[in-house]
């Protein structure tokens, strides 16, 4: 595998996230003060491997949910390329699993972002999922 930074990220994150409290607030400031090393990571790790500059347009973190992959600790963001074109990727990062997903959330109007759809759809798992750790560039 190749080493990516969201991965190292997410390690530090689950590193210090509930190791000085199990205080929800603390927890989640801990998350957003961190939110923006973990958004840098992964829009670097995702140029290099689809090989298109893209950007964050939305970042939710969940903590302490039984209802949520079985309580584990996780943050969602969106994924755009263009601004004119409607393609969005949702990624789902498991912090406590050092698991990134990614999926086609609305596949591009624009026939240039084609093959960068193609390559997530194409790995992905049952859950319709695909692994970061599993595409090459």
């Amino acid at each position: 595998m190749e080493d990516f930074k969201t991965y190292n990220e997410l390690k530090r994150l689950s590193s210090v996230l509930y190791s000085d409290s199990d205080d929800l607030q603390v927890n989640y400031q801990i998350c957003w003060s961190n939110s923006i090393n973990l958004i840098e990571a992964l829009t670097d790790d995702l140029k290099k491997i689809l090989n298109e500059a893209c950007y964050v347009t939305s970042l939710k973190f969940i903590l302490q949910d039984d209802t949520y992959r079985q309580g584990a600790s996780g943050c969602f963001c969106e994924i755009k390329f263009d601004q004119s074109d409607e393609f969005t990727l949702l990624v789902e990062c498991l912090i406590d699993f050092d698991k990134i997903q990614l999926r086609v959330k609305q596949r591009p109007l624009n026939p240039k972002f084609d093959q960068v759809s193609q390559q997530i759809e194409l790995n992905y798992n049952s859950e319709f999922w695909c692994e970061m750790n599993h595409l090459k560039n």
